[in-house]
């Protein structure tokens, strides 16, 4: 891959957004920012710096955390086995391999009964999750995604998975306080739809006031796309958070 190199005019806004980041104003950065910013990022330690913020955030030995990821690492996944040729911008493009396989090791780690998606695409990071619930013997997932054309939404997933999971369409925004209801609260939500900082923000603070009785878990993709999430652990003071990679994961206290 080329690195992206940024001119001066590009340097001097991305600096400006640094200061206001800095100054605790909200901030939403491009897609090339964002491209820029990850290339930036030391993934050569991901999968010790996985194991070492799952246990710290829920308290388990690594030797667990180890097996739970060669548990998700072994699953045979192909995205272009259902996936059929459509463009991104249509489905959204799949989370990548290293952010499902920490989705799925959390699964398996918080026993999770109502886990809720935004943002389904094809269907991978889903994938991922029940197969996470499987092993577990216990879980359903609710899915949310806003796209007009429903084709290939979920595509991706799995017959022998399918009856762990809800496919809802529409506003992430009206569905998570309904779903919220008809689930008794939500265990564990994950956000993955429209990465900017108002959206980000409005889905963060549904999850906090819908969060099941005992707390709950939020896992947040991309979050490097704005300061929304270093903002809600600030906001909420929640201790027990991490970023491995570009996904930001919290387990909330009631």
């Amino acid at each position: 891959m080329t690195p992206i190199t940024l001119t001066l005019n590009q340097r001097v806004v991305l600096n400006t957004k640094r200061l206001k980041d800095k100054l605790g104003l909200p901030v939403n950065y491009t897609d090339f920012e964002f491209s820029y910013l990850k290339q930036k990022m030391d993934i050569s330690y991901i999968s010790e710096e996985r194991e070492r913020q799952l246990s710290r955030i829920f308290g388990r030995e690594t030797e667990e955390i180890t097996g739970y990821v060669a548990e998700a690492e072994a699953i045979a996944f192909d995205e272009r086995i259902r996936q059929p040729e459509v463009s991104p911008d249509v489905i959204g493009n799949p989370m990548g391999r290293t952010d499902r396989i920490t989705l799925y090791a959390a699964i398996r780690i918080c026993k999770p009964m109502a886990v809720l998606e935004t943002g389904t695409a094809a269907g991978a990071s889903a994938t991922y999750m029940l197969s996470a619930m499987e092993k577990n013997g216990s879980g359903f997932l609710y899915s949310i995604d806003a796209a007009l054309d429903r084709t290939h939404i979920g595509c991706l997933v799995p017959d022998g998975l399918r009856s762990r999971l809800n496919l809802r369409y529409g506003s992430s925004l009206l569905l998570i306080p309904e779903i919220a209801e008809k689930a008794n609260g939500i265990d564990f939500f994950v956000h993955d739809s429209l990465h900017t900082y108002e959206h980000m923000t409005a889905e963060y603070e549904l999850f906090y006031r819908h969060r099941g009785k005992a707390g709950g878990v939020i896992c947040s993709h991309d979050i490097l796309m704005s300061n929304a999430w270093d903002h809600f652990i600030k906001r909420h003071r929640l201790n027990c958070s991490g970023v491995v990679k570009n996904l930001g994961i919290c387990r909330t206290k009631d």
